[in-house]
C-alpha cells in the first residue's frame, strides 16, 4: 500500500511503494442478458451514426491483471500452477501469438512469456490508455499479497497514476464483511483518482454474489459515509436481467452491468456486439439502472485447448475476431446510448471488456501483431483526434 493510500494525499506517487472472476472450477454458461436474432432490434442502434460522446460519458476498461510470470500468486511460489506461468501456457501455441501484448516475448513455436509487472511496462500502459482517452480502469480486486494486486501497486507507485482514475471490481464481495477489506476500499476511495460519479459517488463493480450479504454492503456504505465521503455508487455485473435486478433489490445495489459478453458457436463479432447493445435495453426495461458493457471480443479456446484450475469453457463458446473499427462503433453505440437514456444511465459510464484479457479474448492494450490499431480506434471516438 502507498503512503498516500494510507493518508489521504493528492499525489499517488509520494512513496514506492481474474482470475477469479469467477468462481473456482466454474463452468461459463451462454444465459446472458442476450436476445434472439429475431427480436426486433431497438430504434437507438438504428439510427445513423454519430461519432461523439454527447454527454460525456466516463468510458473505463476491465484489468485482470495476471501477467506475472512466475512470481508467487496465493501462497504458491513453487508450483506449475502459478496464475502466471498458467496464462503463459494458455497462449503459448503459436496460433495464439496475435493476441500477445506489447510486452510479450516469443521464446518458441509453442513458448511464450507474458511478463508486465514492471514500473516500466505499466508507466507505459498508462500512457496508452490515456492518449487513447480512456478515463478509468477497473481492477479485478485480489487481496494484498496475492500476487494479482501487483498491477493495483504498479499503479499506485507510478508517477503518472493520475493520468488515468481507477475503480475496482470485486469478485467475492463476501470481503465486505471484513473490516480490514472495508478500510483498505475507503481508503482507495479517498484517492482523488479513484473514479467518482455522480458529485462524488465512488464507482465500485461487484462481479457476482459469492459471500454477498446486505449486512455487508450496509458497512461498507457506513464506513464511507463515516470517513466524509459520499456512499459508494455500487454496481452489480452479472448475465441476466433476472439475475441483475434480483440481487440489486436483495443487496441494495445501485444499478446493472456485466463482466463480459459470452459468444457462442464462432458467431461473427457484429452479432456479439448486438446482444450486448440489446442487452442494455432489457436491462433497462427490467427497470435496471445501467452501466453499459461494451465488448471486444470473446474466444477462450485457448482456455479450453490448456486448461486453467479456476474456471472451465464450453468448446463452441466463442466469438469470431474483431477489427479495432468494430470496437469503436459498438463503444459509439454505448456512447449514444448513454445519451438518449439519461435517466437509466445515471452514472454516466461505460465500462469495457477488457484491458487484458488477452487468452480469455477481449482486450485494448497493444499487442506484437496489432500494435495500438484499437486504442487508436476508440481515441477517435473518444477524443475525435487519430494518429
Amino acid at each position: 500500500m502507498t503512503a498516500c493510500l494510507l493518508l489521504g494525499l493528492t499525489s499517488c506517487h509520494s512513496e514506492p511503494a481474474r482470475e477469479n472472476t469467477m468462481s473456482p472450477n466454474q463452468t461459463l454458461d451462454s444465459s446472458q442478458s442476450s436476445s434472439t436474432e429475431s427480436e426486433t432490434t431497438p430504434d437507438w442502434i438504428l439510427t445513423p451514426t454519430v461519432i461523439s460522446n454527447p454527454r460525456g460519458s466516463l468510458v473505463g476498461a476491465i484489468r485482470w491483471d495476471a501477467w506475472v510470470g512466475d512470481m508467487a500468486t496465493f501462497g504458491d511460489a513453487s508450483s506449475e500452477n502459478r496464475v502466471g506461468l498458467v496464462v503463459e501456457r494458455t497462449l503459448g501455441p503459436k496460433k495464439w501469438h496475435y493476441r500477445l501484448p506489447f510486452y510479450a516475448l516469443e521464446l518458441g513455436e509453442n513458448q511464450v512469456q507474458v511478463r508486465g509487472a514492471t514500473q516500466e511496462i505499466m508507466d507505459q500502459e498508462i500512457t496508452f490508455a490515456a492518449n487513447a482517452g480512456l478515463d478509468y480502469w477497473a481492477f479485478v480486486y485480489y487481496p494484498p499479497g496475492s500476487g494479482l494486486d501487483e498491477g493495483r501497486n504498479l499503479y499506485l507507485s507510478s508517477q503518472h497514476c493520475n493520468d488515468i482514475n481507477f475503480s475496482l471490481v470485486v469478485d467475492s464481495p463476501g470481503r465486505f464483511l471484513e473490516p480490514e477489506t472495508r478500510k483498505l476500499l475507503v481508503d482507495y476511495f479517498r484517492m482523488p483518482n479513484f473514479q467518482k460519479v455522480l458529485d462524488g459517488r465512488p464507482l465500485l463493480y461487484i462481479f457476482g454474489n459469492t459471500g454477498l450479504t446486505r449486512e455487508g454492503i450496509d458497512a461498507l456504505r457506513a464506513d464511507s459515509l463515516m470517513s466524509g465521503l459520499s456512499s459508494p455508487y455500487i454496481v452489480y455485473m452479472g448475465w441476466s436481467p433476472n439475475e441483475v435486478k434480483t440481487n440489486i433489490v436483495t443487496y441494495g445495489l445501485d444499478a446493472g452491468s456485466a463482466y463480459a459478453h459470452l459468444g457462442s458457436n464462432g458467431q461473427p463479432f457484429a452479432e456479439l456486439a448486438l446482444s450486448a447493445e440489446r442487452g442494455w435495453d432489457h436491462d433497462r426495461r427490467a427497470g435496471i439502472k445501467v452501466v453499459p458493457w461494451v465488448t471486444t471480443g470473446w474466444d477462450p479456446r485457448p482456455r479450453v485447448e490448456h486448461p486453467t484450475p479456476w474456471v472451465t469453457y464450453p468448446e463452441n463458446q466463442w466469438a469470431q475476431a474483431v477489427t479495432p473499427s468494430e470496437i469503436a462503433a459498438h463503444l459509439n453505440k454505448a456512447l449514444q446510448w448513454n445519451a438518449q437514456y439519461p435517466k437509466a444511465a445515471e452514472a454516466n459510464a461505460v465500462i469495457i471488456y477488457a484491458w487484458n484479457e488477452f487468452d480469455e479474448g477481449g482486450w485494448l492494450a497493444p499487442t506484437l501483431s496489432e500494435g495500438d490499431a484499437r486504442l487508436d480506434a476508440i481515441r477517435s471516438i473518444l477524443t475525435g483526434v487519430t494518429k
